[in-house]
């Protein structure tokens, strides 16, 4: 399957539809519409909802899949079977949560008619609500010629799109109460990461699952994106437009497509590799704190098999992140070198273990720490292509390598940076200590094996 069987079978499926009654071969096409789409629907069953291919790539196939199905309810007088897929409905909130920090080479997603009609049909007020922010708050944004709403196609679902004062009363809510959020598609195993599930100015993606997915997949396990207040922070270096090798057997080669790329860890030299899996990706809670981890043990090299590699990323009270990066050999003597890599789109300025990221008017702090001292790199993203600008990359590598390598990195949204102090104790348990601009000292306690361990406290 790929988004193809929703863009081609869908299109057909409606043009059969059309001529039903004035093309005598128009209904023999129903069949195998309906194959077709069959699966593609399995694909969201498999993956909880979520789209390997990408946030543009959903867009993509579901706009042609689902006009199909509203049509054919339309004209049979009957409901679809496909309407009865659970997952179909949890599918409306993969573009929401990883639209604008999607993985995949096409991160592209606005509000449609299809769009509020499925949320109206499969019963997801909350979808629609959610989709309806962007398109009140930033009108003009989606009234550009070259863009599918300025042709009324909004009007389609006119009655189907929440009103501005629902829109209103949505905020007001959610100013009394945030609603946090960190969220899963299991199959996939992406995560969405963010301190308000409907108005977001914090908002995380990080990469779990495999790294076996052909088509518009790339080799970028335990990679993160993130933008604050709508600019992107935290991201990746795209290739520009697909080449004549992007789909061939060495696709994952291009620098875009390939681990280098990427805002991830690399094990001495080395990223997850092709055709790889994590060994697991859960949500950690516990103390103002809501987090992904990702453990990555065995998506690096066969031969690694005691040694654990993985990342935390924990949002602290709702007000930034803290992304934990973990090596500990198999034992005193299985030495590892440990690099923490960052693709940012700006650095205004930077010291030993600082950096200040700017994307217009948004800034990020980032300070580094390591358990045996680090060393701050920098350097840029390689493009393929001359048109692309490429990032500015920040690499936080471990001075010496090491048996019990540990990098944290503060990610403070604004113009205040935090110290980092991270110390061992006591059965295999660290405390990171964070100190803030004002002198509150913020101290949590992770496992060898990245697990929050109780006693995080403040002083």
């Amino acid at each position: 399957w790929s988004n193809w069987n929703g863009v081609c079978a869908g299109g057909m499926g409606i043009l059969a539809l059309a001529f039903h009654d004035d093309a005598a071969d128009a209904p023999r096409l129903i069949p195998f519409v309906e194959e077709s789409l069959g699966a593609y629907f399995s694909s969201f069953v498999k993956n909880d909802g979520g789209c390997p291919e990408g946030t543009g790539y959903w867009n993509y196939g579901m706009n042609y899949a689902v006009r199909y199905l509203l049509s054919w309810e339309r004209a049979t007088g009957r409901r679809h079977p496909a309407f009865r897929i659970r997952q179909l409905g949890r599918s409306l909130f993969f573009p929401l949560d990883f639209t604008g920090i999607s993985f995949g080479d096409n991160d592209g997603w606005g509000p449609t008619a299809f769009f509020f009609l499925m949320a109206r049909r499969l019963r997801q007020p909350a979808a629609a609500l959610r989709a309806a922010v962007p398109l009140m708050a930033s009108p003009h944004k989606f009234r550009r010629r070259d863009r599918r709403t300025a042709t009324g196609d909004l009007l389609y679902a006119a009655d189907a799109i929440p009103t501005a004062e629902q829109i209103e009363r949505l905020r007001k809510e959610h100013e009394q109460r945030p609603a946090p959020v960190a969220r899963i598609y299991r199959g996939m195993d992406w995560a969405a990461l963010a301190d308000d599930d409907a108005f977001p100015r914090l908002r995380m993606a990080v990469r779990g699952g495999s790294s076996a997915i052909a088509g518009h997949g790339m080799v970028d396990l335990l990679s993160i994106r993130c933008r604050v207040d709508g600019a992107l922070m935290i991201t990746d270096q795209q290739d520009g437009a697909y080449m004549a090798t992007t789909f061939s057997g060495r696709g994952h080669e291009i620098y875009g497509r390939s681990p280098a790329s990427k805002s991830t860890l690399f094990v001495d030299g080395l990223g997850g590799a092709a055709n790889a899996s994590c060994d697991r990706t859960e949500v950690v809670r516990g103390g103002g704190i809501l987090g992904i981890r990702v453990d990555g043990s065995h998506a690096f090299l066969p031969r690694w098999k005691n040694v654990f590699i993985g990342r935390l990323v924990l949002l602290v009270e709702n007000a930034g992140w803290l992304v934990i990066d973990r090596v500990r050999g198999a034992d005193a003597a299985d030495t590892h070198w440990l690099e923490s890599r960052f693709h940012v789109p700006a650095g205004r300025r930077r010291g030993q273990n600082w950096v200040e990221i700017e994307n217009g008017a948004a800034r990020l702090q980032m300070t580094f720490a390591s358990l045996v001292g680090g060393v701050l790199r920098k350097s840029y993203g390689m493009p393929s292509q001359p048109a692309v600008q490429p990032t500015l990359v920040f690499r936080w590598m471990s001075a010496v390598a090491a048996a019990d390598q540990l990098h944290v990195t503060a990610l403070n949204p604004g113009d205040a940076p935090l110290q980092i102090a991270i110390h061992p104790g006591p059965r295999d348990v660290y405390s990171i200590a964070v100190t803030g601009s004002d002198r509150k000292v913020r101290t949590l306690r992770v496992s060898a094996r990245l697990t929050l361990s109780s006693g995080a406290n403040d002083t």
